[in-house]
């Protein structure tokens, strides 16, 4: 009957237990019946939806197994958290599945912690039932059952018979053992005592060569920082030979902002270097007359790269790539002096990211995230030469999330019964979750850019930009949430006509 939300149980003998459990809690005094408590055994075998609030965490219902729909609570002090995780992992023999409902992500991952033992599945802020094999290994241990994790390659493993070989090519000559000092011990007379001898008419040479290795060990490694993460290692082997490895780490979060300073440091310091190589001559034919203050207005349009920045903590599986996007907008330009101009730009700009989920048995689950932000950035712009101009620019911006479109592939229901692939395809707009969804952007920005004055008042420009996000895309709808960020580089071109 599936107007029916609570089915049945399957037979007699299950109703029956059922109705034990609940009539026990009737009589106890240590427990009581807050909803439901009756069963109908008429037609079929059901058992009314019931919660026991028990006054003791190790009563009957809170420590046994039942298979039917009754839920047993026990009330605990905030202060007491930690001890009552403790009793969960203490209470029962069973170590199937849990769930903890919280608002502060410490909290999860203390009960994770704690619970590692006491559950094979945990849940944060979801019912632990319903697991579907194939998207969620399943399986616990302890009385539970040998936690084979059905749905993942562990419990395939169970039914391996792994052997280990080894194989000898020194094979021993003598029982004895080494460090026994015997003189009948033949391995001393044949091995040691030789070696000891060799040892002492040469222990200078001995002592210089622990020196050099000594040596050697300390001074194992150098590192040379440089941009966003990537190092060049300079390893040294015991030989003395070096070994140049260069490891690009691409974001690495820990010196993003060290190294972006850096980057504006270095633009800088390149433009001074030209401005003091530029000729001193005047202004070009095509610039005269705009020698002061001017005011000037423009339009650019460019290609967006995004990083999504994200520590995704326990979520392994989870692999965020870059997206693609656009930037378009118009400007509005202040030139206080020949070397400084001002600007205000209205731009369209797209930050976009693609999850996927690194899963053997779903290769095929994946999200791409369109994200469409009104942006406007404020920039000092610092620049040298006449025709050509080389520019370096830093600000601010703010911003505003105005939509967003999700597309790819999910495991549904409808897959699970169908097989057919088309139908985990899904291709739709984001709807806003006001409590969730944080929609203001701001952040600082930067890069360079060369522009050139084709004809009288009219400049042509190519810019490359980096958005740099301070904003956490998301509300802090959980104490301790892990913040998520974008930073966008976006190359632009555009022309610009000076009043």
């Amino acid at each position: 009957d599936f107007s029916a939300f609570v089915n049945a149980v399957i037979d007699e003998a299950s109703f029956d237990n059922c109705m034990n459990y609940i009539n026990h809690a009737k009589k106890s005094k240590d427990a009581e019946i807050v909803f439901g408590g009756t069963g109908d055994k008429s037609k079929g075998w059901f058992i009314q939806p019931t919660v026991i609030l028990a006054k003791k965490p190790d009563y009957k219902s809170m420590c046994e197994e039942i298979f039917g729909p009754i839920i047993t609570i026990f009330v605990y002090d905030d202060k007491d958290y930690e001890k009552t995780l403790h009793l969960c992992d203490e209470t029962s023999p069973y170590a199937l599945t849990g769930a903890i409902f919280a608002s502060d992500r410490k909290a999860l991952k203390l009960g994770a912690d704690i619970l590692k033992y006491a559950a094979g599945n945990i849940y944060y802020n979801d019912k632990p039932t319903g697991a579907v094999v194939g998207q969620q290994p399943f399986g616990g241990a302890r009385a539970s059952g040998t936690n084979d994790k059905a749905g993942s390659y562990l419990n395939l493993i169970r039914w391996t018979s792994p052997q280990a070989i080894k194989e000898t090519f020194d094979p021993a000559y003598n029982y004895s053992y080494p460090f026994v000092s015997n003189e009948d011990n033949p391995y001393v007379e044949k091995a040691v005592k030789p070696v000891a001898k060799k040892a002492a008419k040469a222990p200078a040479k001995a002592v210089k060569a622990k020196a050099t290795a000594k040596k050697t060990v300390k001074k194992k490694y150098t590192k040379i920082p440089l941009f966003k993460g990537r190092h060049l290692e300079e390893k040294q082997h015991l030989s003395g030979t070096p070994v140049f490895i260069l490891r690009v780490t691409l974001f690495d979060t820990t010196t993003l902002k060290k190294n972006n300073i850096l980057f504006v440091a270095l633009v800088f310091a390149a433009i001074a270097t030209c401005a003091a190589q530029s000729d001193s001559t005047g202004l070009s034919p095509t610039l005269k007359g705009l020698e002061g203050k001017h005011w000037g207005f423009g339009a650019f349009g460019g290609f967006a790269n995004n990083h999504h920045v994200i520590n995704v903590l326990y979520a392994t599986d989870m692999k965020y790539t870059d997206g693609q996007g656009y930037s378009a907008g118009v400007s509005a330009a202040y030139r206080a002096a020949s070397w400084l101009t001002l600007h205000a730009d209205i731009a369209m700009l797209q930050k976009n990211y693609r999850m996927d989920r690194d899963n053997r048995y779903l290769p095929f689950v994946y999200t791409e995230s369109t994200n469409n932000y009104l942006s406007v950035p404020l920039l000092a712009e610092l620049s040298i030469g006449k025709t050509f101009r080389v520019c370096g620019f830093v600000g601010g911006y703010l911003g505003y999330w105005l939509s967003g479109h999700r597309q790819g592939q999910s495991l549904t229901v409808t897959y699970l019964v169908t097989n057919n692939e088309k139908d985990t395809f899904f291709d739709e707009d984001y709807i806003f979750n006001e409590d969730r969804d944080n929609r203001f952007d701001a952040g600082i920005i930067f890069g360079g850019a060369i522009r050139c004055a084709i004809a009288h008042k009219i400049d042509l420009s190519a810019e490359l930009r980096w958005y740099y996000g301070l904003t956490d895309i998301q509300r802090q709808y959980m104490t301790n949430l892990n913040p998520r960020y974008n930073t966008t580089r976006v190359i632009q071109f555009g022309v610009a006509y000076w009043l």
